[in-house]
C-alpha cells in the first residue's frame, strides 16, 4: 500500500488519481498541476493561481495594472510574470511562493517580457526590447549574466527552452508572417520548423513529456487554432483544437498528451484542456472565475 498525502485532502485526492495513471499506462499523470493564470475578477489584470479544475484559487498579485504571462519555475517554488505597475513600461517580477516576496527580475530600458524558466530552473529566457526591437536574451535565475540571444531585423517573441535545455524554440517574423524557429541559447543561426499549416504560427509550447511534440497557436481562415507539430514525423502540423472560437496559448501537461489553452468568445476567455489525440475538450474555469487566460501549469512532487 502506499501513503499520499497532499497541501489539502482535494490536493490528496488528485495525487492519488496522478499514481494510478502512471501505475496503469506508464504516462505521468497531471491531475494535481497547479496553474497560474490571469484574472480579471478585480477589474484589472492580475495574477492568480488555483489547482487544475480551479480549485483553492487565491490572488497573488494586487498591481492594479495590466500583468501578463505568469511562469512557474520548475520546482513551482517561484512566479514569473510582466507587469506595469511601477510605471507605462512592462518589467518582469519574480515571486518567491513560500514567503510571497515580490522582485524585481529585469527593469531595463524598453519593453521587457514573455520570461520563462529553463527546465533545471537554472537560467531564464525572455524579450527584451531596449537594444530597438524586440529580441531573446537568456539570464541566470537571479536575473544576472543577461545575454542577447538574436539579432534579427524582425521581431522576436514567445521563447522557450527544449526538454533537455540545450535549445531555444521562439517565434520570429524575420522572413515575412510570424514563424517558429529553433536556435542555440548562445546565438547562432536560427532553423524554421516547417509547420506548413498557416502563415501565422506563434506563442509555441515545447512538450517535456513528448520532446518530439510543439503546439502553438495558429491563424486559420479568420480566428485562431492550436496547431501540433511533431518532430518525429514528416509531415505537416495538424490542427488539434478544431474549435468555433479562436483558441489560443496552449500550455502543455505533464504527459505529453493533453494540454491547456484560451477559448477567446468576443466576451469571454476561459481555460480549457484539450486531449490531442482524441480532439476532446474540457472546460475547466467555471464561469463565476470571469475571464481567465494564459495559463501556465506546474506539478509539484
Amino acid at each position: 500500500n502506499r501513503t499520499i498525502t497532499g497541501t489539502s485532502m482535494r490536493n490528496a485526492l488528485l495525487k492519488a488519481a496522478d499514481a494510478v495513471v502512471e501505475q496503469t499506462s506508464g504516462l505521468k499523470g497531471f491531475f494535481a498541476s497547479q496553474l497560474a493564470f490571469i484574472g480579471k475578477r478585480t477589474g484589472s489584470t492580475e495574477v492568480y493561481t488555483g489547482d487544475l479544475y480551479f480549485g483553492d484559487v487565491r490572488r497573488i498579485t494586487s498591481d492594479r495594472a495590466s500583468a501578463l504571462s505568469p511562469r512557474w519555475s520548475p520546482d513551482g517554488s517561484k512566479l514569473l510574470y510582466t507587469s506595469f505597475h511601477r510605471s507605462n513600461a512592462a518589467d518582469i517580477f519574480q515571486i518567491d511562493m513560500r514567503t510571497m516576496q515580490r522582485t524585481s527580475f529585469v527593469s531595463f530600458k524598453g519593453t521587457n517580457q514573455s520570461a520563462r524558466y529553463s527546465p533545471d530552473g537554472s537560467r531564464v529566457t525572455m524579450v527584451l526590447s531596449g537594444a530597438g526591437n524586440p529580441e531573446v536574451y537568456t539570464a541566470k535565475a537571479n536575473g544576472r549574466g543577461v545575454f542577447r540571444v538574436t539579432k534579427t531585423s524582425g521581431v522576436e517573441s514567445s521563447p522557450v527552452f527544449s526538454p533537455d535545455g540545450r535549445q531555444l524554440l521562439l517565434t520570429s517574423d524575420v522572413a515575412g508572417g510570424p514563424q517558429l524557429y529553433i536556435m542555440s541559447p548562445s546565438g547562432g543561426r536560427m532553423s524554421r520548423i516547417p509547420t506548413n499549416i498557416s502563415g501565422y504560427c506563434a506563442e509555441p509550447d515545447w512538450s517535456t513529456g513528448d520532446p518530439n511534440k510543439i503546439a502553438f497557436t495558429m491563424r486559420m481562415g479568420r480566428g485562431f487554432q492550436i496547431g501540433l507539430y511533431d518532430r518525429s514525423k514528416r509531415a505537416a502540423a495538424v490542427n488539434v483544437s478544431k474549435t468555433s472560437q479562436d483558441s489560443l496559448e496552449p500550455a502543455w501537461l505533464a504527459d505529453g498528451r493533453h494540454l491547456i489553452f484560451t477559448l477567446r468568445s468576443p466576451n469571454q476567455r476561459s481555460i480549457w484542456l484539450l486531449d490531442t489525440e482524441s480532439g476532446k475538450k474540457t472546460r475547466l474555469s467555471s464561469p463565476r472565475m470571469g475571464e481567465v487566460s494564459q495559463a501556465s501549469p506546474v506539478l509539484r512532487r
